[in-house]
């Protein structure tokens, strides 16, 4: 058994282990190398490996005293060897572009100095410790990153932090006989420990511990201590089961918000009762998998994994236990299907594929992910995160909305990187998906109404293509819009262009002598490599108001919500041309009620009413794209949409 924390970001999968001392020592894990593999590809990396993965093009190597002592700005890495010494001292503040490398006897020192690391997603410029180096932040210093900042030691380092502020989430890895001391700092984060490392927190809060087991592992029942308070707690690697040649220590005094977590492999026994814990669910081998029932933020009276899905190579048990937070994890080739869950980080690693229907990401701890080359589809979700695809993977989302929440620890953008794709079909983002290295982004949306009056109709979506600048041979080459009788497969060209659109008018239709009824639309949205993307909706063709047709008044309205997107409360207004029976409601993106907010007569002339953010059940919904329908007894029919983002109650 290892302590473990859950990990935030993905690495690169294609790299071949280096040989080091680390390596030998973990040989002692009996058995557990393949474990250390797939969790932890960090674990025997040498530096030429993270300079050549991560970072900035261009190093500073420091070799004596680098003294930073008023405000500076590094657009590169930083390489600390030797004798070298960066000092930051009396209040200056350094902005990093680029990674921090230690070592060979290295040190860095902030004493009242301030680290400030520029990055663009999570990891993407690491701290990175070796021989012997050393870490020291004391007198009020801060270290600061505007996403998770990750810190990874080997080989005997040292990091010693005391009265430090770290205000964004953290995550660090200990390996090799590396020595950890923590006091006085808030907002800790995720880290691991392994072999033979010290670890020590006082006086510390907001951390994310994780006990891993895996084949051959047994946890009997167990209730951690309250994780609110934890006065003086020791866990050691020889407490639950022992390690042949591997041992390690971590206590933590007098720290605040020390949230449990256990990590589930195959061939592993865990029971857990009376305790708030955190669960990491790690799928792996060949087949299909199927799981439900998963929900963050719940109390379980009683769990059983096995009564959730067909997961039999393991027990996981829970009783009496508040689950905060689930992660799922996928590898090797697995085919795993998630159904109406609500989770907060998953992942499709190696070759495995996911797919996510009905569910709720919630961005805690971070993002859905693809890596390697795992494909990842989100279907009929909403995602309270960024989305993301590394190395040569596939990252899909069908009628989805991505929102990120206040806060979300995955960064600052939906990003694809390296050789990776991220596509989208009739989904929203909050924030446009953008392409690293030789990646490419597309998506094809059709934002239409379900129902039009027949003359020209403008037709809004979204038709793109995003290349990284090392993808010289792709770009977008043009869409297509097109019609069709609904269920026919005669498609008839509306307008094509070879301008991309996000966000705006794709084509205009002229319906003005169409026949009533239903119809479909098709968008193609196709590269310099003859790939597509195909979005459809369907229609419906109605007659004009006023012809006598329609038995719709023409006075009779649905005003966009306002304020739109709200994060509180929205008003939402309308008006009547004559008393009716009114309904009006909220439904999500897969076309679910969420709340019904007036079901009766109402008078005639304008009218408003407010929507919180909440559901019929008073629970307030996940952040994302959802429809408002006024209905009348007449017959009218007219739908807004509103987007809610992360629910904010006012000072």
């Amino acid at each position: 058994m290892f302590l473990l924390i859950c990990a935030v970001v993905l690495f690169p999968q294609d790299v071949c282990h280096a040989e080091s001392s680390g390596a030998e020592m973990r040989s002692a894990l009996n058995g557990r190398e393949v474990m250390a593999d797939l969790n932890d590809e960090a674990s025997s990396k040498d530096i030429d490996f993270w300079m050549a993965s991560y970072g900035s093009d261009y190093t500073l190597t420091i070799t004596d005293t680098m003294t930073i002592s008023q405000d500076e700005t590094l657009d590169c890495n930083v390489l600390v060897s030797g004798d070298g010494l960066l000092h930051i001292i009396n209040g200056a503040k350094l902005t990093l572009i680029g990674a921090l490398y230690e070592m060979e006897n290295g040190q860095v020192i902030l004493d009242n100095g301030y680290l400030y690391v520029s990055q663009e997603y999570n990891s993407q410029y690491p701290h990175i410790m070796y021989g012997n180096s050393r870490f020291e932040a004391v007198g009020n210093s801060e270290i600061f990153a505007n996403t998770v900042y990750r810190t990874v030691m080997y080989d005997n380092t040292e990091f010693l932090s005391v009265d430090t502020d770290y205000p964004f989430w953290n995550f660090r890895q200990f390996f090799d006989n590396s020595e950890v001391n923590i006091h006085g700092s808030d907002m800790i984060g995720d880290f691991t420990v392994n072999d033979f490392c010290q670890v020590s927190y006082c006086e510390c809060d907001t951390m994310l511990p994780w006990f891993g087991f895996i084949e051959g592992d047994t946890l009997l029942p167990y209730s951690f201590p309250d994780w609110i308070s934890v006065s003086d707690y020791t866990f050691s690697s020889a407490d639950i089961s022992e390690l042949s040649g591997v041992g390690y220590t971590v206590h933590f005094q007098n720290c605040g918000g020390v949230m449990w977590g256990i990590e589930s492999w195959p061939g592993s026994s865990a029971e857990v009762f009376n305790s708030f814990i955190n669960i990491t669910l790690r799928i792996m081998g060949e087949g299909t998998v199927d799981l439900t029932g998963i929900s963050q933020y719940t109390y379980y009276a009683e769990f059983l994994l096995s009564g959730v899905s067909n997961i039999t190579d393991r027990l996981l048990k829970l009783t009496g236990c508040y689950a905060h937070q689930w992660c799922i994890y996928a590898y090797d080739s697995i085919n795993l299907n998630i159904y109406d869950c609500y989770w907060g980080e998953s992942h499709a690693k190696e070759n495995s594929t996911v797919v996510a229907y009905n569910c709720i990401a919630d961005g805690f701890p971070s993002s859905v992910s693809s890596v390697g080359t795992g494909t990842y589809c989100f279907v009929n979700g909403s995602c309270s995160t960024f989305v993301t695809a590394w190395d040569s993977s596939t990252t899909l989302l069908i009628n989805s909305t991505v929102v990120p929440r206040s806060g979300a620890m995955c960064g600052t953008t939906n990003f694809a990187r390296d050789h990776a794709e991220l596509l989208s079909i009739n989904s929203y983002f909050q924030y446009r998906p953008v392409a690293y290295g030789a990646a490419m982004t597309m998506g094809a949306a059709l934002d239409t109404d379900s129902e039009y009056e027949t003359g020209n109709i403008d037709i809004p979506g979204s038709g793109w293509v995003d290349v990284g600048p090392y993808c010289t041979d792709n770009d977008f080459e043009k869409y297509e819009v097109f019609w069709a009788l609904d269920g026919s497969s005669d498609w008839n060209l509306i307008s094509e262009s070879a301008d991309e659109v996000y966000e705006g008018i794709l084509a205009v239709w002229n319906t003005a002598e169409f026949e009533l009824g239903h119809y479909d639309l098709h968008l193609i949205v196709i590269d310099q490599q003859n790939d597509s993307l195909v979005a459809s909706r369907d229609v419906e063709l109605c007659a004009p108001t006023g012809t006598g047709e329609s038995s719709i008044d023409i006075e009779t309205a649905l005003f966009q919500s306002c304020p739109n997107p709200f994060s509180y409360r929205a008003t939402i207004a309308y008006q009547l041309s004559g008393e009716s029976n009114v309904i009006l409601k909220i439904y999500d993106i897969a076309g679910r009620e969420i709340r019904t907010l007036i079901d009766g007569g109402i008078s005639e002339g304008y009218h408003s009413v407010e929507w919180n953010g909440k559901d019929n059940s008073g629970v307030t919904v996940s952040p994302g794209l959802y429809f408002c329908r006024l209905m009348t007894e007449e017959g009218f029919c007219q739908i807004r949409k509103i987007m809610f983002l992360d629910y904010l109650q006012p000072d």
